[in-house]
């Protein structure tokens, strides 16, 4: 989708390997919003989980989640 609109090197995914998905997942501000009052030890330990969990959809490509989003748009015509 991004390449013939002359993008380069462009990939999708959650990262190399599941540390690297674990990683930039709990890189995220949304992540970090949410997780803000606990402890770093508490933290450690869900990002281990999350971790372990994503191990199973490494690939060769690095990470992916199989899923599918419908992107929709609408108007509502004045009348």
């Amino acid at each position: 989708m991004l390449t013939p609109g002359g993008a380069a090197g462009a990939r999708a995914g959650f990262g190399a390997d599941a540390d690297d998905a674990a990683d930039f997942l709990f890189s995220t501000g949304p992540t970090r919003h949410n997780l803000r009052s606990l402890d770093g030890s508490t933290i450690a330990a869900l990002r281990a989980e999350v971790r372990d969990a994503l191990a199973e959809f490494t690939t060769p490509l690095g990470v992916r989640i199989p899923g599918a989003v419908w992107l929709v748009t609408a108007t509502r015509p004045s009348n």
